[in-house]
């Protein structure tokens, strides 16, 4: 992939919805839209597929996610899934899924944001997609800000979009107020994913 192209992330609302639909994942075809945006750098981006903002139904949130061991900080929206399919529609901002827990609250909250290969997405600064070997820049005890709520890494895994989409951490029960939070990989179409557990707050 190009140093213009965004590799977009693929995976289900929820594995519920998944097997209602019959299918653990779903693969994007590319779109030759010509859809392009601004990373955080300012650089333009052109997109493998055009995303669904409207059908995201995008709220402010007036909060913001923050990664202090990698000094990362950009807004942190809501959004709904569009057509099956979990497309953050911007390349400079943290989106929380509607349809998965409240931040803080019980059961698994899921945030989405993208990263570019040759640019600068917010999921740059949680994974290394420049090197041969793409790896996580988080780590287990860092700890991560989501609005008010303050979570600490448990743990993170680098799997296929359709591990991702089957995977009960994310998208099954849980007694945890837990977070997932997925970017992806867009060197060799995988998700990095970072797993962690609500701590308190942040005032």
């Amino acid at each position: 992939m190009t140093s213009r192209r965004s590799l977009l992330l693929v995976m289900t609302a929820a594995f519920a919805l998944a097997l209602a639909l019959g299918a653990a994942y779903f693969l994007m075809r590319d779109d030759p839209s010509g859809y392009a945006s601004q990373d955080l750098d300012g650089r333009t981006v052109e997109w493998d597929r055009r995303p669904d903002a409207e059908g995201s139904a995008v709220r402010e949130t007036g909060e913001r996610f923050e990664v202090a061991s990698v000094d990362l900080s950009v807004p942190l929206l809501s959004a709904v899934v569009a057509n099956g399919e979990i497309n953050p529609p911007t390349l400079t901002d943290a989106f929380w899924y509607r349809e998965t827990a409240e931040l803080g609250g019980p059961g698994t909250s899921v945030i989405a944001l993208h990263a570019v290969r040759g640019g600068r997405g917010p999921g740059n600064a949680l994974v290394d997609v420049e090197g041969a070997n793409p790896a996580l820049r988080v780590h287990p005890g860092d700890l991560l800000d989501a609005g008010s709520v303050r979570y600490q890494v448990t743990g993170t895994m680098i799997a296929s979009k359709q591990e991702t989409a089957a995977d009960p951490r994310i998208w099954g029960e849980s007694d945890h107020d837990a977070l997932a939070v997925i970017t992806c990989v867009p060197t060799d179409d995988r998700n990095a994913v970072i797993f962690a557990t609500a701590v308190g707050n942040t005032e």
